[in-house]
């Protein structure tokens, strides 16, 4: 990781590209239904075929 315990934007991007994710930010007043969708989704995709699964889309 980075010296000093600091880490860079472009490191953490490495690393979410290494575990297969997306790094992204999401204002708190927000955190709570991001949450509650995602949930709501693991949940219901667990039966879904990957061809069945239907992105989130998240506005920029």
């Amino acid at each position: 990781m980075e010296s000093k315990g600091k880490l860079r934007l472009d490191t953490l991007e490495l690393v979410a590209k290494d575990l297969n994710s997306n790094l992204i930010l999401i204002p708190k007043e927000k955190l709570n239904a991001v949450q509650a969708v995602l949930e709501s989704e693991s949940s219901s995709d667990m039966s879904r075929r990957p061809e069945q699964l239907v992105p989130i889309k998240v506005k920029y």
